[in-house]
Protein backbone atom coordinates (compact mmCIF):
# COMPACT_ATOMS: atom_id res chain seq x y z
CA UNK A 1 0.00 0.00 0.00
CA UNK A 2 1.70 3.16 -1.42
CA UNK A 3 2.24 5.93 1.50
CA UNK A 4 -0.59 8.70 1.79
CA UNK A 5 0.81 12.22 1.18
CA UNK A 6 -0.87 15.39 2.34
CA UNK A 7 0.23 18.45 0.55
CA UNK A 8 0.55 21.86 2.03
CA UNK A 9 0.88 25.58 0.02
CA UNK A 10 2.46 28.82 1.01
CA UNK A 11 2.00 31.79 -0.75
CA UNK A 12 4.63 31.43 -2.74
CA UNK A 13 5.63 27.61 -2.92
CA UNK A 14 4.34 24.18 -2.61
CA UNK A 15 6.10 20.99 -0.76
CA UNK A 16 4.45 17.31 -0.38
CA UNK A 17 5.81 15.99 2.28
CA UNK A 18 4.48 12.37 3.23
CA UNK A 19 2.77 11.83 6.47
CA UNK A 20 0.77 8.62 7.28
CA UNK A 21 -3.47 9.24 7.21
CA UNK A 22 -5.86 7.13 9.19
CA UNK A 23 -9.13 6.66 7.75
CA UNK A 24 -12.35 4.61 9.08
CA UNK A 25 -10.77 2.71 11.76
CA UNK A 26 -13.40 1.40 13.59
CA UNK A 27 -13.03 1.93 17.24
CA UNK A 28 -14.85 2.84 20.50
CA UNK A 29 -14.10 5.90 22.58
CA UNK A 30 -13.74 4.43 25.56
CA UNK A 31 -12.68 7.50 27.80
CA UNK A 32 -12.73 11.58 27.43
CA UNK A 33 -10.94 13.76 29.76
CA UNK A 34 -11.29 17.01 29.74
CA UNK A 35 -8.95 19.53 32.23
CA UNK A 36 -8.92 22.88 33.82
CA UNK A 37 -6.76 23.98 31.37
CA UNK A 38 -9.21 23.26 28.08
CA UNK A 39 -7.23 19.86 27.24
CA UNK A 40 -9.09 16.92 25.90
CA UNK A 41 -7.96 13.18 26.05
CA UNK A 42 -9.58 10.67 24.07
CA UNK A 43 -9.12 6.69 24.87
CA UNK A 44 -10.04 4.25 22.36
CA UNK A 45 -10.30 0.48 21.82
CA UNK A 46 -10.49 -1.41 18.89
CA UNK A 47 -9.95 -5.15 18.36
CA UNK A 48 -7.68 -5.80 15.18
CA UNK A 49 -9.04 -7.72 12.52
CA UNK A 50 -6.31 -7.61 9.56
CA UNK A 51 -3.49 -6.28 8.67
CA UNK A 52 -5.58 -3.40 7.26
CA UNK A 53 -6.21 -2.60 10.72
CA UNK A 54 -2.66 -3.10 11.78
CA UNK A 55 -1.28 -0.97 9.72
CA UNK A 56 -3.81 1.94 11.03
CA UNK A 57 -2.25 1.36 14.22
CA UNK A 58 0.84 1.48 13.01
CA UNK A 59 0.54 4.90 11.78
CA UNK A 60 -1.39 6.11 14.75
CA UNK A 61 1.69 5.55 16.58
CA UNK A 62 3.57 7.71 14.13
CA UNK A 63 0.86 10.35 14.45
CA UNK A 64 0.63 10.45 18.12
CA UNK A 65 2.92 13.44 19.04
CA UNK A 66 2.02 15.47 16.09
CA UNK A 67 -1.27 17.72 15.54
CA UNK A 68 -3.96 16.19 13.72
CA UNK A 69 -7.40 16.56 12.87
CA UNK A 70 -10.03 13.99 13.62
CA UNK A 71 -13.81 13.14 12.75
CA UNK A 72 -15.53 11.22 14.80
CA UNK A 73 -19.26 9.42 13.55
CA UNK A 74 -21.55 6.70 15.32
CA UNK A 75 -21.66 4.23 13.05
CA UNK A 76 -24.88 2.71 14.85
CA UNK A 77 -27.21 5.53 12.82
CA UNK A 78 -29.58 7.96 14.27
CA UNK A 79 -30.94 7.41 17.83
CA UNK A 80 -34.32 8.70 18.92
CA UNK A 81 -34.42 12.04 21.17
Amino acid sequence: MPEPYYQTASDDTATIAAFPAVRDLRCWVKKVTTTDEGKVALAIELQIEDDRQLEQVRDLIRLQQQQVAISISGVQGQLPL
